[in-house]
């Protein structure tokens, strides 16, 4: 599934694993916004014993059907704040830090997109620099 993401998920989405409700809902909007259309991706404590390992804290593989998926999983694992899981799968802590990590579909430069007024020209493109900017400014206005 991780070379057919943009296949799957189309050209103007973006997946987006989340730990937190609210994280994902302000990144949606700020998406919305920008025209960086995001696409909620399934984050479930699931995929964490697709790379549970008796041999290693972490097993960098998951399996053919969960690329993505474990993907994200695997890097919860390596932000502080987050809470861990036990070998049973169970969350041993409280998350003090919301996560979210952004699949980003297309390597920089290899093709056009078809959609005007959404993407960029082909080449480097910081997708999606401008709604992780835009939620900045959004949350330094709340507080």
């Amino acid at each position: 599934m991780e070379n057919n993401y943009d296949k799957r998920l189309g050209e103007p989405f973006l997946g987006v694993f989340s730990t937190s409700g609210s994280l994902w809902s302000h990144l949606d909007a700020a998406g919305k916004v920008e025209k960086n259309r995001f696409w909620q991706m399934p984050f479930d404590d699931f995929y964490m014993r697709q790379i549970d390992s008796c041999n290693a804290n972490l097993c960098n593989t998951g399996g053919r059907t969960t690329g993505l998926c474990t993907v994200a999983i695997f890097l919860q694992d390596f932000v502080n704040g987050l809470a861990c899981n036990d070998k049973e799968g169970s969350r041993q802590a409280k998350d003090t830090v919301k996560y979210a990590h952004i699949k980003i579909n297309t390597p920089p430069g290899t093709k056009e997109c078809t959609l005007p007024n959404l993407c960029t020209p082909k080449g480097l493109t910081g997708r999606p620099v401008r709604t992780l900017i835009k939620y900045i400014c959004q949350q330094a206005a709340l507080h």
